[in-house]
């Protein structure tokens, strides 16, 4: 037995606390260790600490008794409330999935025994755990990075299971959203927080008009509150390009647990690497990734489902928010990433669909 393993078993296992990425995306790959942590220490009350615009997938998690947002881009020193909340939650372990100064500052509050983080820690935050969970690095694949706490815990052999938990009221909004075009559901996401990871709208446009030719879908496109210029410019260039065939346009009208509902209706979504492509991914939807600053084997979605697109350039996965080029040479990878490769991985999830309906 590990040292790790005689220690969790030497103490009691009432409370632990999940300080969950930032991203949506990172949540998306976390959401799976509840259920790992609830089969692991049976009657634990799990608390979820997640930046508040990532919160909406937790509040009504099966496994998770309280969510403590924070807001992420407040100054440290407006953080004592939520310190002193976290010392007042008498955790006996937490685990740190984010790995910076701020989220080390949280566990460290807590007082919790056992502190685990993953070797992809920075800003210092590696001091304040009583444990790094070995094999975690930034080489390590998402998906496989944070399993490796179930792995640490002797509950890896469990199914990584999402449980994201939608409503009646709410699958019905999607539906009925869903029955207003056309089969097969084509969505779009046009949107990420990097530059880098944009693919252009007026590509996406193209390809959703092709698909649209081909296999004869309906297309929504989707995006949060700040992507409605994108999803309004999108859907010019549709009635521009097919001005018979409407396009739904659910740009800011989707909470996140909206947006999962939806996103389960889909028959394949077509986005960047970003949170919604993640989530429908972990709702067993198909996916078109495209890839251009980040790596498919490192931040893509597992399954043979999907497809995943990358670009070639030489500085491909290189994870920088900023271009390194300049000149002709800037975004050179959104250029490389050509429509016709989207288009056919998308031919080939629809192809899929369309002949498992068939078998059905």
């Amino acid at each position: 037995m590990s040292d790790l393993a005689e220690r969790l078993n030497a103490i009691k296992h009432e409370r632990i606390g999940v300080i969950l990425p930032n991203s949506l995306s990172g949540v998306v790959r976390s959401l799976p260790l509840f259920p790992a942590l609830s089969e692991r220490f049976p009657g634990a009350r799990l608390t979820a600490i997640v930046s508040a615009e990532n919160s909406g997938l937790l509040e009504c998690h099966p496994r998770v008794a309280r969510v403590i947002p924070y807001k992420r881009r407040e100054m440290i020193h407006h953080w004592r409330p939520l310190l002193r909340d976290l010392q007042a939650q008498q955790f006996d372990l937490t685990i740190d999935l984010r790995g910076q100064l701020r989220t080390g500052l949280m566990g460290l509050a807590t007082g919790a025994p056992i502190r685990l983080g993953l070797e992809t820690a920075r800003e210092g935050s590696a001091f304040t755990y009583t444990d790094l969970i070995a094999d975690s690095g930034p080489l390590v694949p998402e998906f496989v990075r944070y399993w490796r706490v179930a792995e640490s815990l002797g509950v890896a052999h469990l199914r990584r299971v999402s449980e994201i938990a939608i409503d009646t009221r709410t699958m019905n909004w999607a539906i009925g959203q869903a029955a207003t075009i056309r089969r097969p559901l084509l969505a779009i996401h046009s949107g990420a927080d990097w530059l880098t990871k944009r693919w252009p709208v007026e590509k996406f446009a193209v390809v959703a008009c092709k698909a649209m030719r081909q296999h004869g879908c309906g297309v929504a496109v989707l995006g949060g509150d700040n992507e409605a210029d994108a999803g309004e410019h999108f859907v010019s260039l549709m009635k521009k390009f097919i001005p018979s065939k409407p396009v739904l346009n659910l740009v800011g009208k989707t909470s996140q647990i909206r947006l999962a509902a939806f996103l389960q209706q889909a028959d394949c979504v077509v986005g960047n690497d970003s949170g919604p492509l993640h989530l429908a991914a972990s709702l067993d939807t198909p996916v078109v990734g495209l890839f251009t600053c980040t790596s498919p084997q490192i931040s893509g979605p597992l399954g043979a489902a999907h497809e995943l697109v990358t670009s070639c350039v030489d500085c491909h996965a290189s994870y920088r928010k900023r271009c390194p080029n300049r000149g002709s040479r800037h975004l050179a990878c959104m250029e490389e990433l050509s429509i016709d490769r989207v288009s056919t991985a998308v031919s080939a999830v629809l192809e899929r669909h369309q002949q498992t309906r068939r078998a059905a």
